[in-house]
């Protein structure tokens, strides 16, 4: 495996692709609609990104970095590739770019939530006790509670606080400046 990231814009051989990726792997709740995504890309510190092995687009990526962290907004694999080591190499990736990784998961209620944090724990993620709300995609959307997760360790409060700002500021398509 010789996993890489290739940062995309609308103009990219891949975004579409990497679009339909998203819209097969996450929930409406979960990701922005196209115009609003396509107006996301402009942000400087936000990335969306295929995986590639070699030549061959095997996932997504969609994050926010900033000096102070790097939030993993979207992240998804091929499902005929899932269960092939291609979220921990991309995770590892991603914890290689010198700031705390955070992101946000579903609390565990069945098999297949609690799996996914499993998967993140054994990956070095910590748990935070923090309540959180998802930002919102679209002014319809109701209120998300999801668990933050951050690497190497917990966020202080401060951090979290930070974080949450930062989500409000920037991410949260209702509220945000940019």
């Amino acid at each position: 495996m010789n996993l890489t990231m290739q940062k995309l814009n609308c103009d990219s051989s891949l975004y579409a692709w990497a679009e339909d990726l998203v819209k097969q792997s996450f929930p409406l709740c979960e990701r922005r609609d196209d115009d609003v995504q396509r107006q996301t890309l402009a942000h400087p510190d936000y990335h969306f990104c295929a995986l590639l092995d070699g030549q061959d687009a095997v996932g997504v990526v969609g994050f926010w970095q900033t000096g102070d962290f790097l939030y993993l907004e979207n992240f998804c694999t091929l499902p005929s590739l899932r269960n092939k080591g291609y979220g921990s190499a991309a995770l590892t990736l991603l914890k290689s770019r010198g700031v705390p990784v955070v992101l946000e998961i579903e609390i565990p209620c069945d098999e297949l939530t609690s799996r996914r944090k499993g998967f993140y724990l054994r990956n070095g993620m910590r748990e935070n006790p923090y309540p959180h709300l998802q930002p919102r995609y679209r002014k319809t959307d109701a209120p998300l509670s999801l668990q933050v997760l951050t690497y190497p360790q917990a966020f202080t409060e401060g951090q979290y606080a930070l974080f949450r700002q930062y989500l409000d500021d920037n991410v949260d398509v209702v509220t945000r400046k940019v």
